[in-house]
């Protein structure tokens, strides 16, 4: 026999290949010659279907909880012939969302039972949960007889729940993903969006915060003229957001976003908590932060922002809309505070306000520097002589771009001065600035003769004095951005 071996196992594999071919052969016809393409087998023709209708056909439905909740939603088309969904006599100042109410028609109009457990014999409505169900679903159609389903009590297993007509006494179950859809309440449909998403900070055009006790906070965005900036001061210095309230100031190009901007395009909705809430003191909305902001793209908002929730994100409401929305993540504006987000300098000067900078330097060294705006450049004069575009602009940078690093407190002791520079004004009056260090690493400075408020760091006070040597040199300043 072992010589016969392999020709009976090559006649079996013949033997299979052959019943496989003939299987393909059944389950997919040969392709229509006129269309060109195979007759696809009826996958729902063997289906237990509990309501065999189109979504299109579904005109309302009508849903009782067992918590004595009664809501409908109607159906309809929009001129393109999509469908549309609205509840019923909704309060006009609540959204429901469109897309989960026409989820439900799909659901509704075709539903698909996942076992057929038998006939429902008289007694027997307890035990399927039937005698007090938990939903009563009553759909019309655009044409035929309308369907009344009871949902009864959930499987043993739990991974669905009993289900029948009232029209036929036959019980069925159907899936976790049906019973989901079948088992949603009012709330559930409710629409969580605020307002279309804000990619960028860049497109907010204006934001207040206002906060009970304090002075709002405004923070706008400054008209593009289309123009190029006259020199690197208005690029390096300015920042492309203003304050105008509580003082009118540049924004700190640094800081705006994180402290502010990021925060606002970074709400998102998490869920609905209470509509209508009678104690607004648990949500930490009886003095809530207000915000509000405008985008580029014509949002308007306006938000009340309360407490923290217990996941970490705070309560919000939309100002007109009386629900307490939980937000995903935390909104931290309750200890905001304007200087964060102005630009910290010790003192600033728009570069066309400016005459002349008399500058003293240890050991009786002094230097003068007279700048004007002309063709949309600063032009520089320094110790008589003219100076190349670019180092008028990066001298002028240097004199003014001081950052406050810290306080200066009386604790701390000043060495001798560093650098006394005098600004002379087109409007004839002056102001003078002065620098003495207090460690190797911050100096001192003084405005107009006061005693010291603030410290800057080195690095700036280093940059200025190597700008007289760059200078004494002939080569260019170096740019500071």
């Amino acid at each position: 026999m072992k010589q016969f071996k392999p020709v009976i196992i090559t006649a079996l594999v013949l033997v299979i290949v052959a019943a496989a071919a003939f299987a393909v052969i059944k389950l997919f016809p040969e392709a229509d010659d006129e269309i060109g393409a195979p007759v696809q087998p009826d996958v729902s023709s063997g289906l237990n279907k509990i309501i065999d209708r189109s979504s299109k056909d579904v005109a309302s439905v009508t849903v009782t909880t067992d918590s004595g909740e009664t809501f409908t939603i109607d159906y309809g088309e929009d001129k393109l012939g999509a469908q549309t969904a609205v509840m019923r006599n909704a309060d006009p100042l609540l959204r429901y969302s469109e897309s989960e109410m026409t989820t439900l028609s799909g659901f509704v109009g075709l539903l698909v039972a996942l076992e057929e457990v038998g006939e429902l014999k008289s007694g027997e409505e307890s035990m399927f949960g039937f005698d007090k169900p938990q939903r009563k679903i009553e759909i019309a159609f655009k044409g035929g007889d309308p369907v009344t389903l009871l949902i009864g009590s959930e499987t043993p297993l739990g991974t669905g729940v009993y289900i029948r007509r009232t029209d036929r006494n036959i019980v069925y179950t159907v899936g976790g993903s049906t019973t989901d859809i079948l088992m949603m309440t009012m709330k559930d449909y409710r629409d969580i969006h605020l307002y279309d998403t804000i990619g960028s900070a860049d497109l907010l055009t204006k934001v207040t915060v206002s906060r009970a006790g304090k002075p709002d906070i405004t923070v706008v965005r400054k008209e593009e003229t289309g123009e190029a900036p006259a020199d690197q001061v208005e690029a390096s210095l300015q920042c492309d957001y203003a304050l105008t309230s509580p003082v009118s100031r540049d924004a700190n190009p640094d800081t705006i976003n994180a402290a502010l901007l990021d925060k606002v395009i970074s709400i998102k909705p998490k869920a609905i908590v209470e509509d209508y809430p009678k104690d607004l003191a648990k949500y930490g909305l009886t003095n809530p932060v207000k915000l509000q902001f405008e985008t580029s793209t014509e949002i308007s908002q306006s938000l009340l922002i309360g407490g923290k929730t217990p996941d970490g994100g705070r309560y919000i409401m939309q100002e007109g809309v009386p629900s307490v929305i939980e937000t995903e993540a935390d909104i931290d504006l309750e200890s905001l505070s304007h200087a964060d987000i102005i630009m910290q300098l010790i003192w600033f000067y728009d570069s066309d306000e400016i005459d002349t900078i008399t500058y003293e330097l240890p050991g009786g060294e002094t230097h003068t520097m007279s700048i004007e705006i002309k063709d949309k450049s600063l032009k520089g004069i320094y110790d008589g002589k003219e100076m190349v575009n670019r180092n008028a602009t990066n001298m002028f940078l240097r004199t003014v771009r001081f950052t406050i690093a810290g306080e200066y407190t009386s604790d701390m002791k000043m060495g001798e001065r560093a650098i006394k520079a005098t600004i002379k004004l087109l409007s004839g009056a002056t102001t003078t600035f002065e620098l003495f260090p207090i460690n190797d690493r911050q100096y001192a400075a003084s405005v107009d003769g006061k005693a010291p408020e603030y410290y800057v760091n080195v690095t700036e006070v280093r940059e200025l004095l190597e700008s007289f040597e760059i200078l004494a040199s002939g080569k260019d300043i170096p740019d500071m951005f």
